[in-house]
């Protein structure tokens, strides 16, 4: 991972419908990958014994994957609404600590995430994933 290495995001208005992101984070490890599926035709031609390359095709169900990062001491508390939050309130700071509250809703919003990684010329390349969702997290200490 590059220093140039970010997640950016944004919640989407219209579910799918990609927007720009505005809010960035560093991270430390993303593996994001293509989920696929095969449609295949059924129809057979006299002789044909398997299907031919012209009747089978892959159709992309979307992206799925995990992104791993650190909690820092500063705008971490936006991450709430992508974890499913819908009321989100913060207090303080009390001993310069700030207390985030979230109410769990019943759906998570959808968003607009982009990452972007350091190739091996050193060049940066971002990764658009329009229509993203979190529907499992795991805060650790």
């Amino acid at each position: 991972m590059g220093v140039g290495a970010q997640f950016g995001w944004k919640i989407e208005s219209t579910y799918g419908t990609a927007v720009t992101p505005d809010k960035f984070y560093p991270f430390t490890e993303v593996d994001f990958k293509d989920e696929q599926e095969r449609v295949e035709g059924e129809s057979q031609r006299a002789g044909q014994y398997e299907l031919r390359e012209d009747q089978t095709f892959p159709v992309s169900k979307g992206w799925a994957g995990t992104l791993k990062g650190e909690v820092y001491t500063k705008d971490w508390g936006a991450f709430l609404r992508l974890m499913g939050g819908t009321a989100i309130s913060t207090s303080g700071p009390t001993d310069s600590l700030y207390t985030h509250t979230m109410v769990r809703g019943a759906t998570f919003p959808g968003a607009t995430f982009q990452t972007n990684e350091e190739l091996l010329d050193g060049t940066d390349e971002p990764f658009t994933y329009a229509g993203a969702k979190v529907t499992k997290w795991k805060l650790m200490f």
